[in-house]
């Protein structure tokens, strides 16, 4: 993303970004623009109107920025820091792309939202009014007043006026728009004269764009691909000492990376890996880890694991932080609870790249779906188990799960906040689940599991440690406690969360075993698997 900058011009930058990853910073009271986009890019096609109240609000602070930018294009990083009417906030800059993008792409506009676009948003001259029209601003006009140095002949450019005209991707397209997100600069824009305001630009209308009209299932599968394609060569099997082995594969699991933040919460993924070791012999367990995108920080996957692996002590090694493919399958030992971690700075740095723009604006991008798929690649991932909140993305995500070759997945729906797990007091769990048949085509099935739950008596009574939020070395803590007994946590309503979640992993995973073509799901699995998940 730098690669374009001189020294000065590079420190400047770079410092403006790295106030950007703060999360702290984008938990505070929204700005306009912040509020503004939450309004504009929520409902069906951004259906919702923008609340009178934050319109003129919005009006100055996009004529802020615009100030700002130009000042910026005429001065450079050199202007005078200390100046607030000159110093330009890329955060700003990154949301008034997304707003504004969203804006324009509204399922209806009303009038007072009209006259806020074209006063933001001015015509260019005839020859270059391309694509969807609106309000007499053209889709080009969009991209124009956003990315004022990107060229009307670059892909980049064909590819932004074909997202703000509502047009669709194809799988192709999407990958080829996703590597350009992925490695933005004047190279890859085929535009000289592209500059870190472009660049932030292009990649946030790209995000906001996608997810007002929703992202389709080839879309995602693009963006995935461009997004495997960028991993490090260290992850990739071809560059491996794994290769003169016998091919070897694990199961990915993959939760939000923007965690939970309601009571009564338990990420309970290290002990889904140690259960799928342990009675369904699958050797390799991959936990897909990052630092939180937002719009939520509470615990993840990540801040969890790493609490866990200083409260194992002695057990440390049922934690791998694996830097490479090969420490994947060192961590995991014959007979021995292991479960992999795979951090996304560590496996896709050009996607964990983009973390300060995702936390700027505000709302869930498709890449929030596409980092979940991020080493699952056929080659070495067998299986992904994995979580959607709304219904359409749990079709998608099955979808892209068969258009990356994989030979099985199980999405869980109706879990619980920013994990893997199952509340016990719950009616049914929907698992979508997929197996790839000898010919390569696929079997598709929706199960209802209903979690059966017994008492398990302990130390500390139902509800005891449930008034607040957990944070994240509480959860480790009873995730410790759970590895050492192997049977509770030390917390009656947790460990209620514990079977009820085993309980529906058990049953995806005895379809998948029924159905799926493959011996051997993750390369040194078990000869023992067991013929069925009950009791």
């Amino acid at each position: 993303m730098w690669a374009f900058w001189s020294g000065a011009e590079l420190l400047a930058v770079k410092k403006r970004a790295r106030e950007a990853a703060r999360p702290l910073q984008c938990c505070v009271r929204g700005s306009a623009l912040q509020e503004g986009i939450k309004a504009v890019a929520i409902g069906k096609h951004g259906a919702k109107p923008v609340p009178e109240s934050i319109l003129e609000p919005l009006k100055v602070e996009l004529e802020r920025v615009e100030h700002q930018l130009q000042v910026f294009k005429r001065q450079g990083p050199n202007m005078a820091a200390d100046d607030p009417a000159s110093s330009l906030n890329i955060e700003q800059v990154a949301r008034r792309a997304s707003f504004l993008a969203s804006l324009f792409l509204k399922y209806e506009l009303l009038p007072a939202e009209a006259q806020l676009l074209q006063h933001c948003i001015p015509k260019s001259t005839a020859s270059l009014r391309l694509g969807r029209e609106r309000c007499d601003c053209f889709a080009s006009d969009v991209l124009q007043t956003l990315c004022t140095n990107l060229l009307p002949e670059s892909k980049a450019f064909r590819l932004g006026v074909k997202l703000l005209s509502a047009q669709v991707l194809s799988r192709e397209e999407a990958m080829e728009l996703a590597s350009i997100v992925l490695s933005c600069n004047a190279n890859t824009m085929e535009s000289p004269a592209v500059d870190i305001t472009d660049v932030v630009s292009f990649r946030a209308l790209t995000m906001h764009t996608m997810r007002v009209r929703h992202e389709t299932s080839d879309e995602l599968l693009g963006m995935a691909e461009a997004a495997n394609s960028a991993m490090s060569p260290s992850f990739r099997p071809h560059q491996s000492s794994t290769q003169s082995r016998p091919p070897q594969r694990y199961v990915q699991l993959a939760e939000p990376f923007d965690g939970f933040e309601r009571p009564g919460c338990l990420l309970t993924t290290p002990i889904i890996a140690w259960h799928l070791q342990e009675r369904w012999g699958i050797a390799n367990v991959v936990g897909a880890m990052g630092d939180s995108p937002g719009p939520k920080y509470g615990p993840n996957l990540k801040s969890v694991a790493l609490e866990l692996s200083r409260a194992l002590g002695p057990h440390s090694t049922a934690v791998n932080f694996a830097q490479n493919l090969d420490d994947i399958f060192k961590g995991s030992r014959a007979g021995s609870r292991c479960f992999n971690l795979v951090d996304q700075a560590v496996i896709c740095p050009a996607l964990y790249d983009l973390l300060p723009l995702r936390r700027s604006i505000v709302k869930r991008p498709g890449w929030s779906t596409v980092e979940k798929f991020v080493g699952c690649a056929p080659e070495q991932c067998s299986v992904l188990i994995a979580s959607a909140f709304h219904p359409p993305y749990t079709k998608r995500m099955i979808e892209v799960s068969m258009g990356l070759g994989l030979s099985g997945a199980i999405i869980i729906r109706k879990g619980i906040e920013g994990t893997l797990s199952i509340a016990p007091d719950s009616n049914f769990i929907e698992l979508a689940c997929c197996a790839r048949r000898a010919d390569h085509t696929y079997e598709q099935i929706e199960l209802k599991v209903q979690p059966s739950v017994e008492r398990v008596k302990t130390s500390s009574p139902a509800n005891a440690t449930v008034s607040a939020t957990l944070t994240a070395a509480e959860n480790a803590r009873l995730l410790r406690n759970y590895y050492q007994s192997r049977t509770s946590c030390g917390d009656e309503q947790f460990d209620r969360i514990i079977q009820a979640t085993l309980a529906c992993v058990d049953a995806g995973m005895q379809w998948l075993m029924e159905h799926i073509h493959e011996q051997g799901l993750a390369g040194e699995a078990s000869s023992s698997v067991p013929p069925c998940a009950g009791g």
